[in-house]
């Protein structure tokens, strides 16, 4: 996957997003940029993926383009996320974007194109930002469902993970289609009313499980429910989903931001470097942490 490349040699963006990383400050040692990798996240945001060492945590991180400050951000345990404002192409001309934290600096060229979001493990869907009729290049079947290759080999060893410490779990569900999303959306509308069914359903092509990144997961107890999260799977998902890649999509408390009601059982994969830096950072949801605007509510058609 093309990324990135870097001012003082290339770095490949696939890497970083597996590598978690633990740099922590060192008393009298200056902060230090080690790695810079700019990854989409909608089709005009990109979040900078962002390793220092020496650095304290809530140390600032800032990006500037021709000296123009385009975004922030500070860093959690050697790690830290920069959101900017890049729009993206089908053939974008590249960016230079200096990265700072300190005295020290780095600089990246950007050049991604549309291709590389519907490529990107960080690809944001929600009721501002749809997939349309985005279809992932690399399923795979496994367990009567598909899934990412990318998803599907960090939910097997997690899966094996939590049967092991006696909190297993299985998929309830997968990747759906645009179609298949709109038969089951139009089903809880009819059951519930739209107002209702938005709260918990998506409107095809705004369902993160198009992405082929999300799974619904169920042990038995509770299943698609919230007390799913007292149960022994829920409590292991929450504590350990990040060590895989894996976070709880829609946290408790977050509806206002995400647009929907806490489900403890609906996990996104983003890879196990994002995952484990929102964790550390306490960061609650994508929206948050790519500085994109709340998503409570689907953009009301033009009159």
């Amino acid at each position: 996957m093309r990324l990135l490349s870097i001012a003082a040699g290339a770095t490949a963006a696939a890497s970083m997003l597996t590598v978690a990383g633990s740099a922590v400050a060192a008393p009298g040692a200056a902060p230090k940029l080690t790695r810079v990798v700019p990854v989409p996240v909608t089709a005009d945001r990109v979040a900078l993926g962002v390793e220092v060492k020496h650095a304290a945590d809530d140390t600032a991180v800032k990006a500037y383009d021709r000296g123009r400050l385009v975004g922030t951000g500070e860093v959690a345990k050697g790690k830290a996320v920069v959101p900017i404002q890049h729009t993206l192409r089908a053939e974008s001309a590249p960016r230079s974007i200096a990265v700072v934290v300190g005295d020290h600096r780095r600089t990246v060229t950007i050049a991604l194109d549309t291709g590389d979001l519907k490529r990107s493990p960080w690809f944001v869907v929600n009721k501002r930002h749809g997939a349309a009729r985005y279809v992932p290049k690399k399923l795979k079947e496994f367990e009567g469902g598909r899934l990412d290759v990318r998803a599907l080999d960090a939910y097997r060893p997690m899966a094996k993970a939590a049967g092991k410490d006696g909190s297993g779990f299985w998929v309830a569900s997968s990747y759906r289609s645009a179609e298949r999303q709109k038969q089951l959306y139009e089903g809880y509308v009819r059951r519930d009313g739209a107002e209702k069914a938005d709260t918990y359903s998506a409107r095809p092509g705004h369902s993160e499980h198009q992405t082929g990144l999300v799974i619904d997961i169920a042990n038995g107890v509770c299943n698609l429910e919230r007390c799913f999260a007292e149960t022994a799977a829920g409590r292991w998902a929450s504590k350990h989903a990040a060590e895989h890649g894996f976070v709880v999509r829609y946290t408790r408390g977050s509806d206002k931001v995400t647009g929907y009601r806490y489900e403890p059982w609906h996990l996104r994969y983003v890879g196990r470097w994002l995952a484990i830096y929102l964790q550390d950072s306490g960061t609650a949801t994508l929206e948050e942490a790519f500085d994109l605007d709340d998503a409570a509510d689907y953009p009301r058609p033009v009159a």
